[in-house]
């Protein structure tokens, strides 16, 4: 399945993302291009933080703000950040008046093919899931739906601040196995057609 190349667009918040390139064959990183509109919601992307894996967010256009730890910053066009590993963060979101458009580059620490695929399968999931208008009007979906994508997302150091981590897996596993007993799936293939 080829995931370089791949345009996700969410009608909801006007988000849209471009996978320039993943490094499905090694497993090493992949970047992502994205562009969100005026007025957008601040957690496009929920806060989160990666066991070790760091991220790098580079302004193309526009302006906007991060959040690393409880620390917020302003970027402007031409400005980049890094986001270290083991840290809470909120990707840029737009706080300007024109289109903020960003590039992210996500570094793994030890590579993983099926780091790389399933991480942007589950954005893709998350995009699907709203143009089919399965999210409530925070973009959430139902809550064994999100448990199936969380416990894809935490195989790969991927976790929510606020929980342990042994207890936020504990808990996500145990909603995603309901989740699959009720009919939920982790990625549905449609979510790949834009």
């Amino acid at each position: 399945m080829q995931i370089s190349g791949l345009q996700m667009h969410d009608p909801r918040t006007g988000l849209r993302v471009h996978v320039l390139h993943a490094d499905e064959a090694e497993g090493r990183s992949f970047e992502l291009e994205y562009s969100a509109p005026p007025g957008s919601p601040r957690d496009l992307i929920l806060p989160h933080w990666h066991q070790s894996w760091s991220e790098r967010f580079e302004v193309l256009s526009g302006q906007g703000r991060y959040r690393l730890a409880r620390r917020e910053a302003d970027l402007h066009e031409g400005d980049s950040v890094e986001l270290p590993p083991g840290v809470t963060h909120l990707h840029p979101w737009n706080t300007g008046s024109a289109e903020l458009r960003v590039r992210q580059t996500t570094t793994l620490a030890q590579p993983n093919p099926a780091s790389v695929q399933e991480t942007i399968l589950s954005f893709a999931m998350l995009f699907w899931l709203s143009r089919e208008g399965k999210v409530d009007a925070r973009g959430m979906p139902h809550p064994l739906q999100a448990a199936l994508i969380l416990q894809k997302l935490q195989q790969h150091g991927g976790y929510l601040p606020g929980l342990p981590v042994a207890v936020q897996t504990r808990l996500i596993n145990t909603l995603a196995a309901w989740g699959r007993r009720r009919g939920y799936v982790a990625f549905n293939p449609a979510c790949m057609r834009a």
